[in-house]
C-alpha cells in the first residue's frame, strides 16, 4: 500500500472512488458528477495537499483537503467497501506526518450517526468543536408588503453584516472559504431607511445559502428578503448552521425546511506542508 499526494490523478478516476466510498452512505447522496466537481471547484479542494492510499496504483482511500489560511479543512474522506477495516485513514495521515513537520490546524465535519468515523477521528486526534446543522425544503412564506429596498451585490464582508449574523457559518461557509472563489457566491441586501436589516449569502449553481443574518423582528425581515430573492415555494438548503442558532432554526422550521443532517465540526493539530 502506497500513500502519496493525488496532484496527477485523473479527476474521472477520483470521482468514481468517491462514488464507490459513499455508495451506500447514510442519509443517501444522489451523485451527480457535473455539480459535485463543481462543489469541489467552489470548495477550493487541491489535489496537491489532497491524498489517497494506493494497492498497485488502484486508489482505494482517499482525503481530499481545502486550504483557507493557516486552516486546513478535510472535504471529504472515504475508503471503498472492499479495503475497510485495513486503518487506511489513519497510515493516510501518519504517511503526511512522516513527510511534513509544519502544524497546521485541520477542521472537518461528521454525521452525529456515524459511530465509526467518530472513533476514527477521535483516534486521530480530533476534538468535538460544536453541532452543526443542514435544513432543507420548500419555503412557504406569507404575503408581505412593506416599503424596502433591495440589491445583488458581488460577494463581500462588512461590519453591518457581521452585526446582524444569526450564526458562526461552518468551515466551507466561512469568508476565507467563500473568497476562494468570490465569482460563484451573491450577497443579497435588504436595506430599510438606510440600514441594512437582513442579508443573504447566495451560491446560485448549487442552490445553496451560505450565510444569512437579520434584524429583529427577524422573521418579518427574512420573510421580505427571502420574497425579494425569489425564494416562495422553491426548494432550498441551507448548511452548517450553528445548532445554538434557535431562532434561525425555528424561522426555518416555520417556513417548510427540516434538518437533514445533524454533524459536529471536529479540530485538530497535524503536519502537513501547504504550498503557497
Amino acid at each position: 500500500m502506497e500513500i502519496r499526494s493525488l496532484n496527477t490523478i485523473k479527476l474521472e478516476v477520483l470521482y468514481q472512488t468517491f462514488q464507490e466510498a459513499f455508495e451506500h452512505y447514510d442519509p443517501p447522496i444522489h451523485f451527480h458528477q457535473e455539480s459535485d466537481l463543481l462543489r469541489w471547484k467552489i470548495a477550493g479542494v487541491d489535489l496537491e495537499i489532497s491524498y489517497g492510499a494506493f494497492d498497485q496504483d488502484k486508489l482505494v482511500a482517499f482525503v481530499l483537503h481545502a486550504s483557507y489560511g493557516q486552516l486546513l479543512y478535510n472535504f471529504a474522506t472515504g475508503v471503498i467497501p472492499s479495503y475497510r477495516g485495513q486503518h487506511l485513514i489513519e497510515k493516510i495521515y501518519s504517511g503526511i506526518r512522516e513527510e511534513h513537520r509544519l502544524p497546521l490546524k485541520v477542521s472537518l465535519e461528521v454525521n452525529q450517526n456515524n459511530e465509526r468515523a467518530l472513533h476514527l477521528y477521535k483516534t486521530l486526534g480530533f476534538q468535538m468543536e460544536r453541532s452543526l446543522m443542514a435544513l432543507k425544503g420548500r419555503l412557504k412564506l406569507p404575503p408581505l408588503k412593506k416599503e424596502v429596498s433591495y440589491q445583488v451585490q458581488n460577494l463581500i464582508f462588512t461590519e453591518d453584516m457581521r452585526q446582524i449574523s444569526l450564526y458562526r457559518s461552518g468551515v466551507e461557509c466561512s469568508c476565507e472559504a467563500l473568497l476562494k472563489h468570490p465569482e460563484f457566491h451573491e450577497c443579497h441586501f435588504l436595506i430599510k431607511e438606510g440600514e441594512l436589516v437582513a442579508y443573504a449569502i447566495y451560491t446560485p449553481l448549487l442552490n445553496l445559502i451560505r450565510g444569512i443574518g437579520a434584524q429583529a423582528p427577524i422573521f418579518d425581515h427574512l420573510d421580505l428578503l427571502l420574497l425579494e430573492m425569489k425564494m416562495n415555494g422553491e426548494d432550498l438548503r441551507i448548511m452548517n448552521i450553528d445548532s445554538s442558532s434557535k431562532e434561525l432554526i425555528s424561522y426555518l422550521k416555520h417556513r417548510g425546511q427540516e434538518i437533514f443532517i445533524s454533524q459536529y465540526e471536529m479540530t485538530s493539530q497535524f503536519f502537513l506542508q501547504v504550498p503557497r
